[in-house]
């Protein structure tokens, strides 16, 4: 069986594009992509399809980070069910663990996993690798999605303190990229390049998240988060 995501993630792609100032439609329907299907929350696309799109973007595209931007362009509703279930978590661990629970529902060709230490909450994507473009794309379209999801329950001043992303095993082009954050970090950062996942701190995981805080004030669906 061929392995799909959700179609209403593709609104995220287009507002990325858009930002660059590419023809989202135009680069949707050289892809096969009826933009139709972006707002209905039953249809699925083909995940290769998705990684043909992130190469071709990525001829276009000078920034080898652009999937970064993610974080900005995403809206609750993008993430069907699962966008509201994190809202409405009452601390960082429940929330990861339903976006592992639930992980399938927004893409097939990859995975997540928690792992738990003395040292934090682990959350690890793990996928089978096409091609290093479209992978190293998806890793920074995926952890930017949920390092800023965590910041929306857990609030701005949450940071990872330990990012990384690894290669998997060879025979199977596998890509591992986990993360974990803290709170403790102070001093403001813009994501930087390199980010490809991070881990929580206990301290972290068991404070309560902010009561369904929602979509930025003044934000409405389809419009990028303002820096």
């Amino acid at each position: 069986m061929t392995p799909t995501s959700l179609a209403t993630l593709g609104q995220i792609v287009a507002r990325v594009l858009e930002m660059y100032g590419l023809d989202g439609p135009a680069m949707f329907k050289r892809h096969g992509i009826d933009t139709a299907l972006l707002s209905n929350p039953n249809a699925r696309i083909p995940s290769r399809t998705w990684d043909s799109l992130a190469r071709d973007s990525a001829a276009h595209i000078p920034d080898p980070a652009f999937g970064l931007l993610a974080a900005r362009c995403w809206h609750p509703s993008n993430l069907g069910a699962l966008g509201y279930a994190w809202l409405t978590s009452s601390t960082l661990r429940t929330g990861l663990g339903r976006v592992v629970r639930y992980w399938r529902l927004l893409g097939e060709a990859s995975s997540t996993r928690l792992q738990e230490s003395s040292a934090g909450l682990t959350i690890v994507l793990a996928r089978q690798a096409p091609d290093p473009v479209s992978s190293a794309v998806t890793v920074d379209f995926v952890m930017s999605l949920l390092v800023d999801m965590c910041r929306m329950n857990a609030g701005s001043s949450l940071r990872p303190v330990a990012v990384r992303r690894g290669a998997g095993d060879e025979g199977q082009r596998r890509i591992s990229a986990p993360f974990r954050m803290r709170r403790s970090l102070r001093r403001r950062r813009r994501q930087h390049h390199a980010l490809r996942g991070c881990r929580s701190s206990p301290a972290d995981i068991e404070p309560p998240a902010r009561g369904n805080p929602g979509p930025d004030p003044g934000r409405a669906a389809g419009t990028p988060r303002q820096e």
